[in-house]
């Protein structure tokens, strides 16, 4: 099968609602089969292989194509392998991560976009220590229009946090309060755990910015976790104040 038929796949898929496709995943190849009554392997290659053999621009003109048709199909780990093969070649070469998102969003179908592969985008970013692609993806496709939930907005605070991204996170987090998804108490943890643990936890200036999220917690009606005065206990002691620690854990109530 040459690229351009590889190409037509989408408006088939549009067209004969009834066929599906399967993936075969792996570490290093992707292979899209045909209808099951088919029964065959239409192709089988990464897609670093396929720019050397049909150029770029052919190349993530199918890729992104048959991304978007996964999607459509409800198989996100399709979509995560094909999404992990693209951006490992993006840092192979070294080309502008940043242009991706805009290249997939064209790719879609302006009357059925949805949210789902930027989402995916967003984790292999994170996967691959990328998290300031991770942020670009998250600011942008809140500009087109697409909302992501909140599951993907902690997995990028947690990939920030693991960075020591600190302006990515505060910032992320006052995106978040302000244009949502609004925080959870799975959120608020991550933050608390990052600002009391590890080299930020031994400053007073973590504490501050735990007790802040704490204070904020209370002031919107979430109730911290037993995860998250542990990790504030911690840290109240890795700074020496460790009679005030004190006082605040014998006045829990848990």
């Amino acid at each position: 099968m040459s690229i351009v038929e590889l190409g037509l796949v989408r408006n088939r898929f549009i067209l004969q609602k009834r066929c599906f496709f399967r993936v075969h995943s792996t570490a290093s190849s992707s292979a899209l089969l045909l209808p099951e009554h088919e029964d065959k392997v239409a192709t089988e290659i990464r897609f670093s292989k396929s720019v050397e053999k049909y150029g770029f621009s052919h190349s993530i003109y199918t890729f992104g194509t048959i991304i978007h048709i996964f999607e459509l199909a409800g198989m996100k780990m399709e979509v995560h392998a094909l999404l992990r093969e693209i951006v490992c070649y993006y840092k192979e070469v070294n080309f502008d991560a940043f242009e991706l998102l805009p290249t997939l969003f064209d790719l879609s179908n302006r009357e059925a976009r949805s949210v789902a592969v930027f989402e995916v985008l967003i984790k292999v970013f994170a996967e691959s220590l990328m998290p300031e692609n991770s942020v670009h993806v998250f600011v942008e496709a809140k500009k087109m229009g697409l909302e992501q939930d909140i599951f993907s907005c902690n997995f990028l605070l947690k990939s920030l946090a693991e960075a020591k991204r600190v302006e990515s996170i505060k910032s992320l987090f006052e995106e978040m309060k302000n244009s949502g998804p609004f925080p959870n108490v799975y959120t608020y943890t991550i933050l608390v755990n990052f600002y009391c643990k590890g080299d930020f936890g031994q400053s007073g200036a973590g504490i501050s910015q735990a007790t802040e999220i704490l204070v904020e917690m209370e002031r919107c009606g979430v109730s911290p976790t037993v995860v998250m005065y542990v990790a504030y206990i911690h840290g109240l002691c890795s700074v020496g104040d460790v009679e005030y620690a004190l006082d605040f854990f014998q006045e829990l109530e848990i």
